[in-house]
Order: structure tokens, then C-alpha cells, then sequence
């Protein structure tokens, strides 16, 4: 299954979302730990944009900015629910530092790596990585430079079921 479109909404816990190039909505409410199909027989979903809405329109999510006093980058690494157990638990990790996602992933512990790089460094086939909406597939691969507040997701592949 390809994904094309990644979205986050600003609720707590984080829904995820993503759409296919086979025209299928995705969703999770728990930040990745499960997953329900929204919607298919969509066109080709290249894009996907989320929105929280209490009471009305709610202005979009402010993103931190890099100070000029500041120039340490702080990045939010989100994982699944198979890989928290190699981060007491935790679904986001932050990393002060990471330039790129390759320094991003190298910086987690030992047994999240292991699981999302094979042994040449790549990011293993079933295994998807994106920098706020967008695939690294699209934007550089590992070399992907990431800028102070970004969040990079690490989601598993979704695939089986009848055609």
C-alpha cells in the first residue's frame, strides 16, 4: 500500500491520517497504536488535512519557530505502539539537536532503530517515515534536513484484505 498524504490533528492523544494512492482513508485516534479505515473508492489521495473542531473553527496549530537566541532544534519523533516498549513507553520523543532525520532515527534507542533501519543505515521497505505531511521518499530520504519544532512519524506498512 502507498501512502501519498500524512496529517496530524492538534488533539490529545494526536489522531494520525493518511490516504492511499489506491483512494482509502486511514485513521488513528491513538496516536498509531490502531488503525480504521475512514473511507475508499476515493480518487488517488495525494493530500490529507486535519483539523480539531470544538465549538467551532479553531484557529490552525501554531508551529514553533527557531529563535535567534536559540540554536539548539528540538524535534518530536512519533512512534507506533509495537515500538514504545523500547521507549518506557512513550509514543513522542524529543530529541534536542538533529539536523536531519538520519541524525533524528540514529538518536533513538537502540531497539527502536534496529527496527526502522536495516543494517546498510536504510529505512527498512516496511517501514514509513515522514517529516510533518510529507514521505522522505519525496523530500531527500534520511538526508531530509528537519527545522526546530518539526515532528517526524514513524508508521508501520498497512497492508492485506481483498482488493
Amino acid at each position: 500500500m502507498l501512502r501519498d498524504g500524512l496529517a496530524t490533528d492538534t488533539g490529545r492523544p494526536a489522531g494520525i491520517y493518511f490516504g492511499t494512492r489506491g483512494g482509502k482513508l486511514y485513521a488513528s485516534r491513538d496516536e498509531g497504536d490502531s488503525w480504521q479505515r475512514l473511507a475508499e473508492g476515493l480518487p488517488p489521495v495525494s493530500c490529507v488535512r486535519a483539523a480539531v473542531v470544538e465549538g467551532g473553527v479553531r484557529p490552525p496549530h501554531a508551529r514553533p519557530t527557531c529563535r535567534p537566541e536559540s540554536l539548539v532544534v528540538t524535534v518530536t519523533v512519533r512512534l507506533p505502539g509495537h515500538l514504545r516498549p523500547f521507549c518506557d513507553g512513550r509514543g513522542r520523543v524529543i530529541l534536542d539537536g538533529p539536523a536531519s532525520v538520519a541524525e533524528a532515527l540514529h538518536a533513538l534507542p537502540a531497539g527502536v532503530r534496529e527496527r526502522i533501519l536495516d543494517e546498510q543505515g536504510s529505512v527498512r521497505p516496511h517501514v514509513n517515515v515522514f517529516v510533518e505531511r510529507r514521505s522522505i521518499r519525496e523530500t531527500g530520504g534520511l538526508a531530509t534536513p528537519l527545522s526546530d519544532g518539526a515532528e517526524v512519524f514513524v508508521i508501520p506498512a498497512v497492508s492485506g484484505g481483498a482488493a
